[in-house]
């Protein structure tokens, strides 16, 4: 496979990534929605969580930004170059930041009462992949640089 084939497999797998993410959220915001008409305590929490699910919304779509420039650097044949390594390392922060932030805000609306076990679960599962996938944006950012510099090195060499 060439590099512009393997790149329209990348921005395919974005777009399609995009798709399920506004699938997600807008099946969580329909759930949440069906169970504060069902409970009339729940309506008052509907907004919180709405807000706190939509802080996650944005930063996973700028995510799938960041890997559609990774994926027209390689259309380019630009595959290991600094930028590419400091793209994944945004995408290693952005994907660590929003971890801990559902770990603790799955905590925080547990404690107080606004959040059930089974999606206290979920959240946790949902938490661990996205440490996993922090882990390994953060190899690879490590791993691209150490070949960006390998290239440059001997990009130099006569």
């Amino acid at each position: 496979m060439n590099q512009k084939n393997l790149s329209i497999w990348l921005k395919v797998t974005v777009v399609g990534l995009g798709v399920v993410v506004s699938v997600c959220f807008a099946l969580i915001t329909s759930y949440k929605r069906e169970l504060s008409q069902q409970s009339p305590g729940f309506e008052s929490l509907y907004n919180a969580w709405m807000i706190f699910i939509g802080m996650t919304y944005f930063p996973d779509l700028k995510v799938l930004h960041y890997f559609w420039k990774i994926a027209s650097n390689i259309g380019k044949n630009r595959s290991f170059c600094k930028q590419n390594a400091s793209i994944m390392k945004m995408i290693s922060i952005i994907a660590a930041i929003c971890s801990i932030y559902l770990f603790a805000g799955s905590i925080v609306f547990w404690i107080i009462g606004l959040n059930e076990p089974i999606i206290l679960l979920i959240s946790i599962v949902i938490v661990l992949l996205g440490t996993a996938f922090s882990v390994a944006a953060a190899v690879l950012s490590h791993l691209i640089l150490k070949a960006a510099e390998m290239k440059e090195e001997n990009d130099l060499t006569i």
